[in-house]
C-alpha cells in the first residue's frame, strides 16, 4: 500500500508542479533594481532592452505603471535609422532553460508602429501574436501551442516615419507554468483520484 501512496504522492506533485505562477515584480519593490537588463522571478528570467536608431537612448526601470502597480518597462527614443524605429523587446525563459506553458500576460506599448508577442516551441518553430498594443492589454494565450514553448519575446517598435519617434513598453502579470498539456494533466488528477479510491477501499 505505501507504494500506491508514493505513487499518488508523485502524481499530486507533478499536477501540483504545472499549477500556474504569476511574475508581477512586486518582491523587487523592497529592493528596488537600477536600470535593470535581466530580473529573476519564480523561476524565469525576463530581460529587457532597446535599440534607439541614432542620436537618441534606450533605457529600462521597474516603475509604477499605467495599470498602478510595479511593472518592467522599456523607452526608447531616437532618429529612425534605415526606416526603422526605436524597439523596445523583453525576452522571457526558464532559468534552466528548460520549456513552459505561457497563459497570459499584461503588455503595453505607447507610440507603437508594430506591436508582437513571439513563442518558441519546443520543437524549433516560431508562432506569433501580433496585435497594435497601444493600450494596456490582457494579453490571453493558454491554449495550443503556447502550453510548450522554450522562450517569448514582447516587442514594440516605432513607427519609423518621423523625424524623432519613440518606443515605449510594460509588461507585468506574466502567467506562466509547467509544459504539460491539459489533456495530460487532467489524466494524471484523475489517475490520482482513482488510486486514492483504490487505497481508501484496499485499506
Amino acid at each position: 500500500m505505501k507504494y500506491f501512496a508514493a505513487a499518488v504522492l508523485t502524481i499530486l506533485a507533478t499536477v501540483a508542479q504545472a499549477a500556474p505562477v504569476t511574475i508581477n515584480f512586486e518582491e523587487f519593490s523592497a529592493q528596488p533594481v537600477a536600470n535593470p537588463t535581466t530580473l529573476q522571478s519564480q523561476g524565469f528570467n525576463i530581460s529587457g532592452g532597446g535599440s534607439e536608431g541614432t542620436n537618441g537612448f534606450a533605457a529600462m526601470a521597474l516603475k509604477t505603471g499605467a495599470n498602478g502597480t510595479l511593472v518592467f518597462s522599456g523607452d526608447a527614443k531616437g532618429i529612425p535609422l534605415d526606416g526603422f524605429g526605436p524597439e523596445v523587446a523583453f525576452t522571457l525563459e526558464r532559468s534552466d532553460g528548460t520549456a513552459f506553458a505561457l497563459y497570459s500576460v499584461d503588455f503595453m506599448g505607447s507610440g507603437v508602429g508594430t506591436g508582437s508577442i513571439f513563442g518558441y516551441t519546443d520543437d524549433g518553430r516560431t508562432i506569433t501574436n501580433d496585435a497594435n498594443y497601444f493600450f494596456y492589454e490582457y494579453v490571453d494565450f493558454g491554449t495550443a501551442d503556447w502550453l510548450n514553448i522554450t522562450g517569448a519575446q514582447f516587442l514594440v517598435r516605432g513607427d519609423g516615419f518621423t523625424d524623432c519617434c519613440q518606443a515605449y513598453a510594460e509588461i507585468d502579470n506574466i502567467v506562466v507554468g509547467a509544459a504539460v498539456p491539459i489533456p495530460a494533466a487532467v489524466w494524471l488528477f484523475g489517475s490520482a483520484l482513482a488510486l486514492l479510491g483504490w487505497i481508501r477501499q484496499h485499506s
